[in-house]
């Protein structure tokens, strides 16, 4: 029982880990794309 609720936290850390993970990229990706545009912009 203790094995059981040991694992049932971790995979609930994977998956907090995993949407942290996610929300970086889309930061780092919709950043990228801001700089894209200024750039255009400037150009």
């Amino acid at each position: 029982e203790i094995r059981e609720k040991s694992h049932r936290a971790r995979s609930g850390t994977d998956k907090k880990g995993a949407e942290l993970a996610q929300a970086f990229v889309l930061i780092v990706v919709a950043r990228r794309s801001a700089e894209n545009m200024v750039a255009q912009v400037v150009q």
